[in-house]
């Protein structure tokens, strides 16, 4: 029997170069129809490493996909694999240049510190907050005297006057400051989303706001907006009225906190954004009632088709719709959506399937790259591909398909399938939920399998046939309807999202864990052949990571004021989070609760066993288990001591005994600066720290910190980012 040493295999596989290239030609063969799909997936990781990298690293993902191109045209595209080396390379390109040319082109100087003084602007968008008690103004400033050219103001409901509306001038003396970055590493970035959207500044009214010229018109987007929020209102009183209003026209200020955050640990806050479910449902009633209407007229109906009139008002109403509720990116996705649909029923085609998902998805990347991180196009293009792709297998096919039955058998089949459908897409939400919000909700799939249909078909249907019956005034019963249905859900919603585990949490996810479920998913979606099932391993063992994700045992908001500790439960113990200031307001507490994986509410870091607090200083020791630290060194088992010392006051504290007492400690905090002579044993923490690194977390059992500035400086709206652009009013206003 002949035998081969090494020497003969590696010769065998060098004679012939081809054979990879030959297996993978035959691949790419088999794949050629889920080609096109792949596009819009290289777009978007031209985006993503814009984001990742910055734009002044062009070179590292620009000069690769150039050579990648530059393979595919010197083979002249003779195959499917250089024409895909091709694809890939260009898509990337035209990401990084999407994205690239929005940032420069949507970039103005952003405030440089906070400033207070005298403004005129005019009003661009006005936001009623009833929940908040208060009105959001966006005004337009044109630049003068150094103000950033657009900037956002909050007013007190005393300081709105109903004689404010879009396209008035006002003056007032307001209290501005540069848009917020993230807190603390991994926390939301406010500025990136002002930076995009053109805000230069964020602050509040001081006093009395005057107006100074009304606005020619009052017939405006804005203002029909909170007419028709308004009048939701005034027909269905209490909470339901807030839901109503913002299934209307987008409006969601009057929702209470409450309830938005039962409808989230639901799963159920989906239905609170615009998206493909309402806007299916508007355009089903729509073509419905129009095509009934139409076909009322026999001398119309008989000369023409009566589908095609009723699916192009249909679309134009899904527009209106869309612009109506504020253009949100969902509701952009779903109005593309149901637009194709209806030209591919007026054309006789098939409209569900994943490359109509490509392609809306493509589009809204090319005119809005900076969408693509952001929670929304992730989590309602996820949605609908998982959709399309479950009822794409045999198993849904059978399962959905229309046979003679007894009626009951028929909703059962109904109700199996909503189940399954709603069960697969908490699935594929999770990730993207845990990523962005560090929370996803446990019985999702069966709250929504009584909320989804209550909403398609109850809700939405009787609060349009009420502006429709309203005209004549018989609207009474519909409004009814339309408030006890909402009810209905609200209801479930808090009694959901009180059961027992009812959400999963987690801390700040590390990007690339993400990165690789979101590939390995899209492989299973797009890829036919067998080979997709080899994405399951790293799906899998990313997911199980990422649940397993450890929390920062110390986290530092970046002004250095307020400072938590999570203490995790051990025997049986609940975890806890301790806050160095109790008086910490909602925003704060949700924001270190959601970063450090905790779901509960947070106490006094007096209560830590053995505090030594007193009104201006806490001291506390901490007890952690080694694991690896960042040089390598593995210590897994071992336990070791942190002694934190951290001022919780503006007192002053004599030098002496506070550079005596650090000391004493490992880690020193303040928001303030501290004295050179204060040295604690490893890390000090104080106002200079934070001028430079921002918000901190620290992971002790590892001796890891993560900042701030190292994640953000270099992206162009980040403070940390010495290439920023900024203005500030020198001039007396």
């Amino acid at each position: 029997m002949a035998s081969f040493s090494t020497y003969d295999v590696q010769k065998t596989i060098l004679a012939q170069p081809s054979l990879i290239a030959n297996r993978m030609e035959l691949w790419l063969e088999k794949e050629a129809v889920q080609l096109p799909l792949y596009i819009p997936i290289f777009v978007g990781i031209g985006i993503a490493a814009w984001f990742i990298l910055g734009a002044n690293n062009w070179h590292y993902i620009i000069i690769p996909s150039i050579i990648l191109s530059g393979i595919g045209l010197v083979a002249k595209l003779k195959s499917r694999l250089s024409l895909v080396a091709l694809m890939i390379g260009l898509s990337i390109i035209v990401g990084w240049s999407a994205i690239s040319l929005r940032s420069h082109t949507i970039s103005s100087p952003i405030l440089e510190k906070p400033w207070v003084g005298h403004i005129y602007g005019r009003i661009d968008r006005i936001e009623k907050l009833p929940a908040r008690a208060m009105v959001r103004l966006t005004l337009d400033t044109e630049a003068r005297q150094s103000l950033p050219e657009k900037i956002r103001i909050n007013l007190s409901n005393e300081q709105y006057d109903d004689s404010f509306t879009a396209g008035s001038i006002i003056k007032s003396k307001v209290r501005l400051l540069p848009p917020a970055g993230p807190a603390v590493p991994g926390a939301y970035d406010f500025a990136q989303r002002a930076w995009f959207d053109g805000l230069g500044a964020t602050g509040s009214a001081l006093g009395e706001v005057t107006l100074v010229n009304a606005a020619q018109s009052n017939i405006t987007i804005s203002n029909t907006r909170d007419q028709i929020a308004t009048k939701v209102r005034e027909e269905i009183p209490g909470r339901a009225g807030a839901i109503g209003a913002t299934l209307a026209s987008g409006d969601r200020g009057a929702i209470a906190m409450e309830d938005a955050e039962a409808m989230r640990r639901s799963g159920m806050a989906h239905l609170l954004a615009i998206s493909g479910l309402h806007v299916t449902a508007v355009v089903m009633m729509s073509f419905f009632i129009i095509a009934k209407i139409l076909s009322l007229f026999p001398s119309f109906a008989l000369r023409h088709r009566v589908p095609i009139y009723a699916a192009s008002i249909a679309a134009l109403i899904a527009i209106f719709y869309t612009i109506l509720t504020g253009a949100q990116v969902p509701t952009i996705r779903a109005c593309i959506a149901a637009c194709l649909v209806l030209a591919a029923l007026i054309m006789g085609r098939d409209p569900l399937t994943l490359r109509l998902v490509a392609f809306g998805a493509l589009f809204i990347m090319l005119i809005m790259p900076e969408v693509l991180v952001g929670p929304s196009f992730q989590l309602s293009f996820a949605a609908v591909a998982t959709i399309i792709t479950l009822h794409e297998t045999k198993f849904m096919q059978k399962l959905v398909h229309r046979r003679e039955e007894i009626w009951i058998k028929a909703f059962g089949r109904f109700l199996l399938s909503l189940f399954i459908t709603g069960l697969f897409i908490e699935i594929a939400l999770a990730p993207i939920a845990l990523y962005h919000f560090q929370k996803t909700g446990i019985y999702g799939a069966l709250a929504n399998m009584i909320a989804i249909p209550l909403t398609t078909f109850v809700i939405i249907p009787s609060g349009i046939a009420a502006f429709i019956f309203d005209t004549i005034g018989l609207g009474a019963p519909f409004w009814w309807i339309c408030g006890q249905s909402i009810e209905m859900i609200l209801k479930l919603a808090h009694y959901v999202s009180n059961l027992p585990a009812a959400i999963t949490t987690v801390a700040a996810i590390d990007m690339s864990l993400y990165a690789i479920i979101i590939l390995s998913g899209l492989m299973i979606m797009i890829v036919k052949s067998n080979y997709k099932y080899f994405a399951l391993a790293p799906l899998l063992i990313a997911f199980i990571m990422l649940l397993r994700t450890p929390s920062p045992d110390i986290l530092i908001t970046g002004d250095g004021r307020h400072l938590a500790v999570k203490n995790e439960g051990v025997g049986g113990n609940r975890d806890e989070m301790l806050l160095l200031r109790t008086r910490a307001g909602s925003y704060i507490r949700e924001l270190l609760n959601e970063n450090a994986g905790f779901d509960g509410e947070a106490s006094d870091i007096a209560n830590w066993p053995g505090a030594q607090c007193s009104p201006d200083i806490c001291i506390i020791t901490l007890k952690k288990e080694q694991g690896d630290s960042e040089e390598g060194e593995s210590e897994a088992g071992k336990q070791s001591l942190w002694t934190l010392l951290a001022t919780r006051s503006n007192q002053f504290v004599p030098r002496l005994e506070l550079a005596a007492a650090c000391k004493r400690v490992d880690i020193a905090v303040s928001n303030r600066y501290l004295p050179y002579d204060c040295k604690p044993k490893r890390l000090k923490i104080d106002r200079a720290f934070h001028d430079k690194s921002g918000g901190v977390a620290l992971y002790l059992s590892s001796s890891r910190i993560r900042n701030v500035a190292s994640e953000q400086a270099h992206l162009p709206w980040s403070e940390y980012n010495e290439n920023r652009p900024t203005t500030y009013p020198h001039k007396r206003q």
